[in-house]
């Protein structure tokens, strides 16, 4: 159902070979172990614990506007949009990762683009709020701002 591609000049990529409607699960993570620290690879689940050994779902690449949502509590990779077979499987990584351990520059070209990618801490709130986000990046966002405040 699910496919790893080569992507000239951006490297792998993961893409549906089946459609999807919004709301499906796309795939779910499991056969994973857990680490303390990031890495290129792994997707932030809380502070401190991080998924790393997700096989094929480590393609999923990062885009500002993304056809999934992955959550590190269900442990579910979830349709954003309606999918059609070949559709690449994006997500906004800000969703889960506070701090990337290897931040980049984004190259979606999407019309809301946000330029470097380097974790939820320095996307301003108003930009977090249209993304559907996993509990430990609201938590952290809201004790940010909580303590920008003061």
């Amino acid at each position: 159902m699910l496919r790893i591609v080569d992507r000239p000049g951006t490297g792998r990529g993961l893409i549906t070979e089946v459609p999807f409607r919004e709301g499906d699960v796309v795939a779910r993570i499991h056969g994973h172990v857990y680490r303390t620290h990031p890495t290129r690879t792994t997707i932030q689940a809380a502070v401190g614990r991080h998924i790393d050994d997700l096989r094929a779902l480590s393609c999923i690449n990062h885009s500002c506007d993304p056809s999934t949502h992955v959550d590190v509590t269900a442990l579910t990779v979830t349709a954003v949009r309606d999918l059609v077979a070949g559709d690449e499987l994006t997500y906004f990584y800000p969703s889960t990762e506070w701090a990337m351990a290897v931040p980049f520059d984004c190259a979606c070209a999407g019309e809301k683009c946000l330029g470097r990618i380097d974790g939820a801490w320095r996307v301003p709130t108003a930009v977090l709020a249209r993304y559907r986000l996993n509990a430990h990046i609201r938590e952290l966002a809201a004790a940010r701002d909580a303590a920008d405040l003061l």
